[in-house]
């Protein structure tokens, strides 16, 4: 082993006997590595082995890779470094001013009394700022050293020293909640000094809910009305957003002004019960203007009634009985409109039992029930039917589109004026459809003509809706509506039309009125009987144009891609993902004739395209082609809509047919 080795597990081992030992064969090492081994014993706090390393005249002002001296690492690193260790540094050389200041910096900072005492001692910087313009005053105030505070306050550095933010040594102190710090710097601190967001000391210790600082700042006659520079709240405000009531009730017993206003009109009042505090709000009902309203006109009982938090429900209900339950804000909404958007069930209640109007509408036409529709949030069921209870108007009209954008909802709506039900339907809502139907909504108001292509997937929930009567009133606009889907359907996948269709279902819906997918032209000029052949070779072989719908069962090969079905986008459709090619390796499965009949009178231009092309391809010996389909990478939802779409509107229409003919009878 080598010496410096040896060295460094000595120094591990803490072991300064050993260590004297090896150091007085000194001519094996250099200086380099005496400087290595001090800066490893100062890291790892061993000050029998630093004072051994300093007595062999190594270099105390030698740096690792992060420019860190001795001196700093020990202090770093160290738990409880001794003053003895640190005043051995300093004499052997360690004693540049910069390194005194951070080594002061990080003594105050962690709370080493006696070697702050130490550095003081051999002339420290005691006012010197580090990179973010902290003292060691505002370092050991920020970490409540209260000790080192005396200390440095007893050296004589400055009180009122700020830091890159404005913020003196009290500000820190207060914000943290350091009552004895607090209390041993107001003597020589001022209380009013604004940082660069003009918040004093009083202002943090009330914004971050530390009453008994409240308490302390306020008999040195602090400012009570002080504002900050964003939000313009004072502390009595920020006591109320936190929902303090130690600090609330310091500052009522003060006589503050509770009718002070923030940047948006805010009283303490409208930010409490913006906030959900109950007991807060509560606590000023006596003492302030309940009729107060912001900016956007919007009072104390409309912030409670659209907070999802305020959940004591008596605080709730007192507000109501203290308050008008009709006043409009902005865009005409009241409370019960929010209470209706936001699906506060005890709060609508409240609301309810005290009076509130559920036919109001805003600027829109929208009454309560239709906030509640277009939210679709948890429990929306309840809320209508409390609301249909309460004779609200069920077959109004009103501009959705715009309600949904003035209340920033991202959602796809019909230029034109929706009924509730229309808007139900468009929102999948069929429960709320058939509390609708059958609480007396007109349902010759509910029109489905435009809905389709606002969302494709309408006919997927028809077969929840039960009313039979309604079923029967309706059955021709179902009937328009399901060729609407099936049309739709086709235009994007021609997996539809390989589906095992009833005789009933034909008979619901002709095969004849969706001819409109396949142009004129191709029916004229297009050859409808096209053979399949199977061949041994693994590929597909055929000898005349063979088209996608022809090969959607597709057997497994075990050197070929495992393929159900082919999908064939529309040829106007954006390729939204990067394409994909492969080889249709298999061979197609035996076809009933059904699904055979079907293939050959449904052609989708964009395989007839593809496959026209492969055709001039075809190879003369062997007669046979290898199709590279370039196929779209279809998300998780396109490939479940190819996949079971198609089944499951047969049982739809099905399902449909069955009813209308129930109803018939």
């Amino acid at each position: 082993m080598s010496v410096f080795k040896a060295v460094i597990k000595s120094i591990e081992e803490n072991d300064s006997k050993k260590l004297h030992k090896l150091l007085q064969r000194k001519s094996t090492l250099n200086l380099q590595d005496l400087n290595e081994a001090l800066l490893f014993a100062a890291s790892n706090g061993k000050e029998a082995c630093i004072i051994e390393l300093l007595d062999v005249q190594v270099d105390p002002n030698s740096t690792d890779l992060n420019n860190k001296t001795a001196l700093q690492l020990l202090l770093e690193k160290s738990f409880s470094p001794s003053a003895k260790c640190v005043r051995y540094l300093i004499r052997a050389g360690c004693n540049a001013p910069s390194v005194l200041q951070l080594a002061l910096h990080i003594s105050s900072r962690r709370g080493f009394s006696a070697c702050v005492q130490t550095l003081l001692d051999n002339s420290a910087p005691i006012d010197w700022p580090d990179e973010v313009g902290n003292t060691p005053l505002i370092c050991a105030a920020k970490e409540g050293r209260t000790a080192i505070v005396d200390i440095l306050l007893d050296a004589g550095c400055d009180a009122n020293a700020v830091n890159n933010e404005g913020q003196t040594a009290l500000h820190v102190a207060s914000k943290r909640g350091h009552i004895s710090t607090v209390r041993a710097l107001l003597d020589l601190a001022s209380p009013d000094v604004l940082d660069v967001r003009c918040e004093t000391p009083f202002l943090l210790a009330a914004k971050y809910s530390h009453a008994a600082i409240v308490e302390e700042l306020l008999a040195s006659g602090v400012d009570l009305q002080v504002q900050d520079k964003r939000m313009k709240r004072t502390p009595i405000m920020w006591a109320c957003v936190a929902d303090d009531l130690a600090t609330i009730q310091i500052l009522l017993s003060s006589n503050v002004n509770l009718e002070s206003r923030d940047v948006d009109w805010k009283t303490a009042l409208l930010l409490s019960a913006e906030y959900g505090n109950g007991t807060s709000t509560n606590l000023l009902l006596p003492v302030t203007d309940i009729s107060a309203v912001d900016v956007r006109n919007e009072g104390v009982l409309h912030k409670a009634s659209k907070n999802k938090y305020f959940k004591l429900q008596p605080y709730f209900t007192k507000l109501v009985k203290r308050t008008e339950v009709d006043v409009k804000a902005e865009g005409g909404r009241s409370p019960l409109m929010f209470a209706s958007f936001y699906c506060q069930i005890g709060k609508i209640e409240s609301l309810i039992v005290e009076g509130a109007n559920p036919n109001l509408t805003d600027r829109y036409g929208a009454n309560s029930l239709m906030y509640s529709v277009l939210s679709g949030g948890y429990r929306v069921e309840d809320v209508v039917k409390m609301l249909i209870r309460a004779n609200s108007n069920l077959d109004i009209r009103s501009n959705v589109r715009g309600l949904a954008k003035a209340l920033n909802l991202k959602m796809n709506l019909p230029l034109r004026t929706l009924t509730i039900g229309e808007l139900a339907l468009l929102r999948e809502e069929y429960y709320v459809i058939q509390l609708l139907l059958t609480s007396g909504a007109n349902v010759w108001k509910i029109s489905t003509d435009d809905l389709i292509h606002y969302n494709p997937n309408l006919g997927n929930g028809l077969k929840y809706i039960k009313l039979v009567e309604w079923f029967k009133r309706k059955a021709p606009e179902l009937k328009v509506l399901c060729r609407k889907v099936v049309l739709q359907s086709l235009k994007n996948t021609t997996m539809i039309r390989e589906l095992p269709v009833s005789e009933q279902t034909k008979r619901f819906l002709k095969y004849q009125e969706l001819d409109s997918v396949v142009s004129l032209e191709e029916k004229e000029s297009g050859k409808q009987n096209y053979i399949v052949q199977k061949r041994s070779s693994p590929r597909v072989s055929i000898n005349k144009p063979l088209y996608a719908s022809s090969i959607m069962k597709l057997s497994k090969n075990k050197h070929s891609r495992p393929v159900s079905m082919l999908e064939f986008r529309s040829p106007t459709a954006k390729p939204q993902a990067p394409l994909r090619s492969w080889s249709t390796s298999a061979v197609p499965s035996k076809m009933s004739n059904q699904s055979s009949k079907l293939a050959a009178n449904y052609v989708s231009p964009y395989s007839k395209e593809v496959l026209m092309k492969s055709k001039n391809n075809l190879s003369p010996t062997t007669k046979s082609v290898k199709f590279n389909l370039q196929v779209q990478e279809a998300g998780e939802r396109e490939r479940r809509f190819t996949t079971g779409f198609g089944k499951y509107l047969t049982k739809t229409i099905f399902n449909l047919t069955k009813a209308v003919g129930h109803g018939k009878k």
